[in-house]
Formats: C-alpha cells, structure tokens, sequence
C-alpha cells in the first residue's frame, strides 16, 4: 500500500509514465499549457455555483483594479506630504559668533515662497528636520554653507510629523544626522536628540 511518501530524490526518481505525455506535451507548448489551464481553472472558480450567478469582468477593467495600499505611517504623522529642499550659501565664514543655524531662517523663509502649498501663515509654526555641512577651503569666497530641510507639509496642529517621526531618504535610509527644528524640540521634547 502506497503511504503517499516519496522514497526518491528529485533527480534519481523515475519519470511516470502515466503523466510523462502530458509533461512533454505542455513543455513544448506553452500556449496549449495556458489554455487548458484557463478552462480548467474557470470551471474550479464556479464550482458550486449556478449558471450566471458569478459576473465574469473584463480583466483590465478599473472595477477590479484595487487602490493603492497607502504607505504606513507613524502614529501623530498627519503632514500633508514632506518636502525635501536644499540651500547654499557661498562666501560664509564659519566661527563661533556666527553658527549655521542663524542661517536656518532665511531657509525657511525661501522655502515657504517656493512651497505657497504648504500654506504657512506663521513661520513659526514650521516643522522641519535639517542637516547642514560647511565645506571648507583656503579663501573665503571657497567656503559654502549647505543645508537640506525635509519639511512637514501643513500648519500645525493639524498637520504634524509627530513625536516618533524619523526622517528618511528617497531610498529608504534613515536620517538619524538630521537635526529636529525648534518648533519639533518644543513639541516633542522628550523625542529630542
């Protein structure tokens, strides 16, 4: 009696004879293999059923075309989208009296006139990440400041990035360099690097 085990490996078990026409003939022909496929499939997906009690649709038809699954997001993270831009400033001298950050504002002011769609009527209320690198050189008209912001869409309150809100790359990486704004340190303090 057979107890449905198989006692071969895949290369040293014979072929069955029984079914060997079949694997041939389907290898061969690959139209012939999807026909057959398709009738024996649609009589396996009405089993059960009455004549025209399934609808058939047309398989390009948008009525079965499933929306997009939205990205997931954090809990809090109501942005209306997060916008990614960058500034430069040449001809910057870095020293202590003058830190990057006193920069920051002309940024965001930029920012907010390129982005009329984030509709921030009190810059104060902008919520952004930011990273900024000095480039050194020997003269001073060498030396540039360049900042990125990934800001958050929207005025808060309604629009936030939240307090477990990491900042990531187009590909996926996180931003764990970027610097949470002051607006993000007084909201979400207790999230602050």
């Amino acid at each position: 009696a057979s107890t449905g085990h198989i006692s071969c490996a895949f290369h040293s078990c014979p072929d069955n004879e029984a079914t060997l026409q079949y694997v041939e003939m389907y290898a061969n022909d690959n139209q012939l293999w999807l026909d057959d496929f398709a009738a024996v499939f649609t009589k396996m997906i009405m089993m059960g059923y009455e004549e025209g009690e399934l609808t058939m649709l047309d398989p390009w038809s948008p009525s079965i075309t499933a929306a997009p699954t939205p990205a997931p997001t954090l809990p809090g993270y109501s942005c209306l989208s997060t916008i990614s831009s960058d500034y430069e400033w040449t001809r910057v001298r870095r020293d202590p009296g003058h830190p990057y950050f006193s920069y920051l504002p002309v940024a965001e002011e930029a920012f907010n006139l390129a982005n009329p769609q984030c509709n921030f009527a009190n810059l104060a209320h902008m919520e952004y990440y930011y990273k900024c690198v000095w480039t050194d050189a020997p003269t001073i008209a060498n030396k540039r400041l360049s900042c990125n912001l990934r800001v958050c869409c929207g005025a808060y309150p309604e629009h936030t990035f939240g307090a477990d809100y990491i900042p990531i790359d187009d590909d996926g990486t996180d931003l764990l360099d970027y610097t949470p704004n002051r607006r993000l340190t007084i909201l979400y303090c207790s999230t602050c690097n």
